[in-house]
């Protein structure tokens, strides 16, 4: 939303924009200007193309498109990346009823309480959830048109990448879905009693998008813990979510400190014990052994690595 429209504004602006698609020669534009493979028409091949003979019906229709999903430009008429980013989404959506439930078959203990959890497919959304306990570990939208061709358990794969990549553009300040401007906050109040308590929120300025992420979901994306992983022999690009969750114990994340906010978090790897120590602002300043800890102890000297 702009920062000069008010809500009942923007309400009204988004409305708007749907009811411009509310016509069947309103979507053989867009669709014919589709198949032109970025490539402008002319007034004449445009219309020629459409077979409307009327000149007085097609100019009011294509008049009402251009400057908001159409361009004009010198070389005729164009879609706008908005238009063809909605006409994508619209194409990616399928009734649920036109694919079976999946069946995911993840052998994973719940942080929480220790028994196995569960991945499902509820309402375009995969989520992991133990029902037992009832703790969620995560939860995202998949379109139920992208199973087509995968099997369930490349769905699942595709949903964790995707996931990941959501959470790395956030984490630039871009948005996933129309590369608005995002803002990150920290949420270290919030009613839950999931083992990493804090969570940060990316808000888009432009579509209003939000995401969520634990911190532990967040510095797994961090340069510093990537690397810290690979030492190990672990690539935590192909590391799904629930797996990763077994490096932070229950007890892991700390707030040190609320203002400003101080972060430390616990990580296992193989053994070894790291405390990764997370800024306002939501960067890894250092990483710091228990080995070296208690060694720098002994000796005196400070003990934190910069990774």
């Amino acid at each position: 939303m702009s920062a000069h429209e008010s809500p009942d504004e923007h309400d009204a602006r988004i409305r708007d924009a749907f009811l411009l698609l509310a016509d069947e020669t309103r979507l053989d534009i867009i669709e014919t200007l589709r198949h032109a493979e970025n490539s402008p028409l002319s007034y004449g091949t445009l219309k020629n193309a459409l077979a409307i003979r009327d000149s007085g019906r097609f100019n009011y229709h294509l008049d009402k498109l251009t400057g908001t999903f159409v361009s004009k430009t010198e070389d005729g008429y164009a879609l706008s990346s908005s238009a063809s980013a909605l006409y994508q989404a619209v194409l990616s959506t399928r009734p649920i009823a036109e694919h079976p439930s999946p069946t995911f078959d993840i052998a994973e203990p719940c942080p929480e309480c220790g028994a196995s959890f569960e991945i499902c497919y509820k309402y375009e959304w995969i989520v992991s959830h133990c029902p037992n306990c009832e703790s969620q570990r995560f939860a995202y939208p998949f379109p139920a048109g992208a199973f087509a061709g995968r099997t369930d358990r490349e769905a699942l794969e595709a949903v964790i990448q995707r996931m990941y990549h959501h959470i790395s553009l956030a984490q630039q300040g871009v948005c996933p879905y129309c590369s608005g401007t995002m803002t990150a906050e920290w949420l270290t109040d919030h009613d839950t009693a999931f083992p990493t308590a804090v969570l940060v929120r990316y808000t888009c300025l432009l579509c209003g998008m939000e995401l969520h992420t634990s911190v532990a979901a967040m510095i797994k994306q961090h340069s510093p813990i990537v690397s810290l992983f690979d030492d190990y022999g672990i690539d935590l690009r192909e590391t799904p979510p629930w797996e990763f969750r077994r490096y932070v114990p229950r007890d892991g994340v700390t707030v040190r400190s609320a203002s400003p906010v101080r972060i430390e978090i616990s990580v296992r790897i193989e053994g070894d014990v790291f405390t990764v120590f997370v800024d306002e602002c939501m960067e890894i300043s250092s990483i710091e052994s228990e080995h070296t800890r208690k060694r720098s102890c002994e000796s005196g000297t400070n003990g934190s690595v910069d990774q």
